[in-house]
């Protein structure tokens, strides 16, 4: 078969014809008949694992393994490299890291010189990562980089910090941004292992040492102006991009870099590459200029791209960032529930255990929300334990996993009303803060939410508190302002609703009416679904408090039907907890639904064309402007269903 098969044929039947062979590998003897045996398993073992069946790779680099002569790093060394290094990484993407482990270390000790040992370094440190072991992975990767001429401080201030950001922009001032995919090629391949690990170095300090990212991301630009460009620049670009929005807060500068690594990526056709720079550029650059809905199609490509390409890292990255986005974007929580239960099931298979669990954070407030756990305000259920994963990543230092934690619980308790619990939350999710979470759609949200739960504690606080917490709104307040300049789809609607917040409390009735309308009708027209309901809610409450029962009536309403729409039981079941003065109109007893066509009771529930929820009433007790103007909405999307 093997010698009836010609070249143009035989990688479309190198499984086929492997698998024959295989079966009589005992019996071959020849020397050269071993060597050609071996060359077929490692291209079947190569093949294999770029379809993502990583057991049948294994298989094949195993017999190959086992074609070797003694002497194989002597006379047969860059083959007996390339098995080791494609076995190694078969075994770690299958999850046999015990296995890994011996193949690992087998290159370690037979490899010549430190470029030999890099792809195995880079497979033990993706390992450690997906096992969360971040702590071992920040230590190899900085010893492998000190073993090719690349060391930092162990003193890192922000002067220094700031030094260093200095340098790379002078460098960059005598530069035309849109030139730099024009400077000549970098060849030495010191220098592009050295980019290679910083690359990999990238989502370990964002997570456990965030003081490291501004130098990691500063060496990778200084290096390739000074030396050439790679494909490794287009990532490096991407880092630079996002540390200018998150860091020097030049969003536009920041933007033209990540339009930079895109274009990059077409010059080299790296398609390795070309996910990690999809999934940094859209989480940390896009969404300071474009709506994020926009984001979720790209993201969903770079994931499909790392599976393709084996790269399950950053699977684990871009499809956590994924869900969590869309929690906070107002995707409905039912639909979502349903995308994220798939996506944690694959992300344990793929043993990419940190993402797994950075996911399931987010998975156990939708599960709250959709009145699935007795207590929402506690990030404890079906999904997630707070009380066990609080303790461990203190003890591992992950500020990103505790910093979700308390987003997450922030939100929960400011939704559900407990101001005093959420305006802790704050302080807590704050510590945490700093570092790269600062590019990421979750600060904004951050500052968002840490605005209104601090406003709404107001009344309560002592009057030097209360100075402090207006100084600290008011400059959430000018960052939101900021930021709606740039991408008024993602941020303008936030703005208004904290500043009417603040008029409220300063008792600038006019001013906060406008602010009220104006994020309304923001966060409506921009499908922000569950922050248009809140702001109808705190305009509700508004009204409320100054005694326009009727006006709040109609905006408590309005903010009902939004979090019916989002699918918010537990904030649904708390408003008519609150407020049923106010939601009478469209309140019933759970087991007693009416027939709105008929005007009969009925046991069965009424939904629309939508899948949304609707709340039945007695005609007799429904005013005539709900009968008239709000009822027949609903109606008419039963009659086309």
């Amino acid at each position: 078969m093997l010698k009836n098969t010609g070249d143009e044929k035989l990688e479309e039947n190198i499984f086929e014809i492997v698998n024959q062979l295989n079966y009589g590998v005992k019996l071959i003897t020849e020397t050269d008949t071993k060597k050609e045996l071996a060359s077929l398993n490692l291209r079947a073992g190569i093949k294999a694992k770029a379809s993502t069946a990583y057991e049948a790779a294994i298989s094949y680099l195993k017999t190959e393994i086992n074609l070797l002569t003694e002497n194989s790093w002597s006379t047969q060394c860059q083959l007996t490299l390339t098995l080791y290094e494609e076995a190694a990484e078969a075994t770690y993407l299958f999850g046999d890291f015990e296995e890994m482990d011996k193949l690992v270390d087998v290159v370690l000790e037979k490899a010549d010189n430190i470029l030999d040992k890099m792809k195995v370094y880079e497979t033990k440190i993706q390992a450690y990562i997906g096992l969360t072991k971040l702590q071992e992975a920040l230590t190899m990767d900085l010893s492998v980089l000190s073993l090719i001429g690349i060391s930092f401080s162990t003193n890192i201030t922000q002067l220094y910090i700031q030094e260093h950001l200095q340098q790379t922009q002078s460098k960059l001032m005598k530069k035309n941004i849109s030139e730099l995919i024009n400077l000549p090629l970098l060849e030495e391949p010191e220098k592009l292992a050295a980019l290679h690990i910083l690359s990999v170095l990238f989502s370990i300090v964002f997570v456990c040492n965030p003081g490291l990212l501004t130098l990691m991301v500063c060496e990778q630009i200084n290096l390739s102006l000074d030396s050439g460009i790679s494909t490794f620049f287009a990532f490096a670009c991407a880092t630079y991009g996002f540390l200018l929005c998150t860091v020097e807060e030049d969003i536009d500068t920041g933007y033209q870099f990540g339009r930079l690594a895109c274009e990059l990526l077409e010059k080299f056709n790296s398609k390795d590459q070309k996910a990690r720079v999809f999934q940094l550029t859209y989480i940390g650059i896009e969404h300071w200029k474009i709506h994020v809905h926009e984001i979720f199609p790209h993201l969903l490509e770079a994931y499909k791209i790392c599976l393709e390409t084996g790269d399950l890292e950053y699977a684990g990255y871009t499809i956590h960032h994924y869900c969590c986005y869309s929690f906070l974007a107002g995707i409905s929580l039912e639909e979502l529930e349903l995308e994220i239960t798939n996506h944690t099931n694959s992300l344990k298979q793929f043993k990419q255990e940190n993402n797994y669990y950075y996911t399931k954070i987010s998975h156990q407030a939708v599960l709250n929300l959709l009145g699935h756990e007795e207590n929402p305000e506690i990030l404890l259920g079906g999904a997630f334990n707070e009380k066990k994963f609080i303790l461990f990543y203190e003890n591992i230092n992950d500020r990103y996993a505790l910093f979700q934690i308390y987003l997450h619980k922030l939100i929960l308790s400011y939704l559900l009303e407990n101001f005093q619990q959420s305006k802790d939350y704050v302080a807590r999710a704050g510590k945490y803060v700093e570092g790269g979470v600062t590019g990421f759609f979750y600060f904004p949200v951050y500052c968002f939410y840490s605005s209104l739960a601090l406003l709404a504690f107001y009344p309560q606080a002592e009057v030097a508190e209360q100075y402090q917490m207006l100084a600290k709104v008011s400059a959430y307040g000018e960052k939101m302002k900021f930021w709606a300049q740039h991408s008024p789809g993602n941020y303008s609607h936030k703005y208004y609703l904290i500043e009417a917040e603040k008029q409220r409390i300063l008792r600038g009735k006019l001013e906060a009416i406008e602010a009220y309308e104006q994020a309304i009708v923001l966060a409506t027209a921009n499908k922000h679904i569950q922050e248009a309901a809140l702001a109808n809610e705190l305009c509700a409450k508004f009204y409320l408090e100054w005694g326009k029962t009727k006006i709040a009536k109609t905006y408590m309403i309005e903010a009902y039907y939004g979090y019916n729409s989002w699918g918010a039981v537990a904030k649904i079941q708390n408003l008519e907890k609150r407020y049923p003065q106010l939601l009478a109109p469209i309140l019933i007893h759970s087991d007693e639904n009416i027939n709105l066509i008929n005007g009969t009771y009925s046991h069965t529930s009424i939904t629309n064309s939508d899948n949304i929820r609707t709340y039945a009433v007695p005609l007799y007790v429904v005013p005539k402007i709900i009968i008239f103007k709000i009822l027949p909405l609903y109606i008419v999307p039963l009659r086309k269903s």
